[in-house]
């Protein structure tokens, strides 16, 4: 009994002493990447144990190293189990590239293409293309005769190309009467052209024939067609008339064209020679002795047609994104691509974005090229679009709070002058000027494009003198008058018949910051006249303005100033009621040779003599002769009233206009 006791409380506290248990943990391997392999190593492990997983690529595959909880890039590493859950490693295997490589070898020439790095297993095929007179041959290397390829190590494939040998043809030649053809026999290839000396004796002219292509005689230089076989070349000499003579007619120049007209012609025969360009060419002139081409037969003459290739226009700068490598003649057009960082102390003191609104992110990618390509000058007709962008880049660039209208009025003109003194090193001091001038030329421009695109780094151009360039400006007026012949003449004066107690409505000028007055002074001793000169313009319903001071004349603002080149217009009242005294009472008094003189704001007097005077009826539409010249030359017109009162018009029945040029 009592070792039953003692039985039962051994397996009481049997039963209630815990036990020690050993917990599974597993190891899992992935596989990640674009190649293929085999991973060993997987499976159940307890907590503590080394596990030594193992990565074995395929062929087409290398293998990458390991991650997770497996480090190391050996194909074998080691991994201690801690993790009471999974343990989890990754093994990379990527697929294998090899680069194929494709050239060409051999006499001919051609294109091959099919070269990179491709994958493992994968099929490319390279391909030749033979250049004219080649011929290709066939692939050597590791490319098939198709050119294919199988990517399984790194493969080089070379083309093969073979000139074609050139076929070679007789030529010969013969004449027929008096006078000369060399040389006698020549060799030429397929498609070649065989040239020959032809060369009539004194009192003989020569055409050509025979078994090749026909070609064309210029002078005694006579060019074959297309040789496409053995032929042969005939020069007939013919004897000329009598009383005939013979017309040659040769070419010169870069170029290339046609002329037609030589031959043989009666004494006194009025020929036209034609002188036709190729594609690529240009006419430019007929020699001397054949003006325009045209000649009367009275002696043996010889006419030269001067050809130039045509310039090939595009961007000649090899930075510029749009460099044409085929370009003979840069036109302006260079864009570049680059990175601007504008800060308040920079030499930019805005952001220049010539593609982009105001306001681009700092540090954007910003493309620039030529902003301003035109030459502007007030008093002349200039291109709107450009006056505008001037005026945007002056607002911009030295807040001018210019009115962007296209017309290159006083205080455009005096903005420009302000960035003219701004940057007088690069605008002024090329030209020795210490004086703004207003006008917008060569140094000017350039400086203006420099800063809206500083990529461009424009020198200095070169200074050519603006009387050797006046072609450049456009004379005449600026926008609001669309053709010279459309200004009618103004209201200068009220009739003396009129009575006291009738109304006349006297158009004048409505007088804005761009028509201040001006500070010249017009003086005719011979009648008495030393006027000052008010700023006037074209009124809205076409006809010029006039002074608003009836003892003062007006200046067509929008015609060139007294003095520069081109046209500048003047008005000025002639009988005003009760024979009050007006400026221009007297200008029907003026004779061709008399003078008249422009004293300047600085004192400076330019003299003009009368060269003629005429009288337009006062509807005339075409007024261009008054208002407008483009001969280069300083020009000033006078104008007032004359003839009769007109009382359903308001105005007198003619205009009296005073001609006269500048005295050089």
């Amino acid at each position: 009994m009592k070792n039953f006791i003692f039985l039962i409380i051994a397996i009481f506290f049997l039963s209630v002493i815990p036990t020690t248990r050993v917990q599974a943990c597993h190891l899992t391997i992935n596989k990640i990447g674009d190649g293929t392999g085999v991973v060993t190593g997987a499976g159940s492990y307890s907590v503590g144990n080394i596990v030594n997983p193992t990565a074995t690529p395929d062929t087409s595959s290398t293998f990458g190293g390991w991650s997770g909880d497996c480090t190391g890039s050996s194909q074998t590493t080691s991994v201690t189990i801690v993790n009471p859950a999974e343990t989890l490693c990754k093994a990379t295997f990527n697929l294998k590239t090899f680069i194929l490589t494709v050239g060409k070898t051999g006499t001919g020439d051609g294109t091959v293409s099919g070269s990179g790095t491709f994958n493992y297993g994968t099929t490319q095929t390279a391909t030749a293309t033979p250049n004219a007179g080649s011929t290709f041959d066939g692939w050597s290397g590791d490319c098939s005769v198709s050119g294919s390829v199988l990517m399984d190590a790194a493969k080089t494939c070379t083309a093969t190309f073979s000139l074609i040998p050139a076929i070679s043809y007789t030529v010969i030649s013969s004449k027929v009467g008096s006078g000369t053809i060399t040389p006698a026999s020549q060799s030429a290839t397929s498609g070649s052209n065989v040239i020959f000396t032809v060369t009539p004796d004194s009192g003989y002219t020569a055409t050509i024939g025979g078994t090749c292509l026909a070609g064309s005689l210029v002078g005694t230089t006579y060019t074959t067609g297309s040789i496409t076989g053995d032929c042969e070349v005939i020069a007939t000499f013919t004897a000329v008339p009598k009383d005939s003579y013979v017309l040659i007619i040769n070419t010169l120049g870069t170029g290339t064209g046609v002329v037609t007209g030589a031959g043989t012609y009666s004494s006194g025969t009025v020929v036209t020679a034609i002188a036709t360009p190729n594609t690529d060419s240009t006419f430019t002139v007929w020699s001397d002795n054949c003006p325009g081409g045209v000649v009367t037969m009275t002696s043996n003459i010889t006419c030269t047609a001067t050809f130039i290739l045509k310039p090939v226009l595009g961007c000649l700068d090899n930075s510029a994104t749009n460099y044409n490598s085929l370009a003979t003649q840069n036109d302006g057009s260079c864009i570049y691509t680059q990175t601007h960082h504008y800060t308040s102390s920079g030499s930019i003191p805005f952001p220049v974005v010539i593609s982009a609104p105001v306001g681009q992110v700092l540090g954007a990618e910003t493309t620039c090229g030529i902003y301003v390509d035109k030459f502007v000058r007030r008093g002349y007709n200039n291109d709107v679009e450009t006056v505008k962008k001037i005026q945007n880049f002056l607002n911009d660039y030295m807040s001018s709070g210019l009115t962007v209208d296209g017309i290159y009025g006083l205080k455009t003109e005096q903005a420009v002058k302000n960035f003219q003194v701004k940057h007088a090193d690069k605008v002024l001091e090329p030209w020795g000027l210490k004086a703004p001038t207003g006008i917008f030329y060569l140094t000017t421009q350039t400086e203006v494009n420099n800063i809206m695109c500083p990529v461009l780094n424009l020198p200095i151009p070169e200074l050519v003198p603006l009387s050797q360039n006046s072609s450049l400006f456009n004379k005449g007026l600026v926008k609001g008058v669309s053709t010279f012949t459309n200004i009618k003449f103004p209201k200068t004066g009220i009739s003396n018949e009129l009575m006291n107690n009738e109304t006349v409505n006297v158009v004048s000028p409505t007088i804005t910051e761009e028509t201040p007055a001006m500070s010249f002074r017009l003086s005719i001793p011979k009648i008495n006249v030393d006027a000052s000169l008010e700023s006037v313009k074209v009124q809205k319903n076409g006809a010029m303005g006039v002074p608003v001071n009836i003892k003062n004349v007006g200046w067509l603002n929008q015609s060139s100033i007294p003095g520069e080149i081109g046209t500048s217009v003047i008005d000025g009242h002639s009988g005003w009621k009760n024979k009050t005294p007006v400026v221009f009472d007297n200008l029907i008094l003026l004779k061709k040779g008399d003078n008249i003189y422009i004293k300047d704001d600085k004192g400076k007097i330019d003299t003009f003599v009368v060269q003629n005077i005429k009288r337009y009826p006062v509807t005339t539409e075409n007024t261009q002769e008054v208002f407008f010249s483009n001969d280069g030359e300083s020009h000033l017109n006078l104008i007032t009233c004359t003839g009769t009162w007109n009382k359903k018009l308001g105005t007198h029945s003619q205009r009296l206009v005073v001609f006269a040029d500048k005295v050089k």
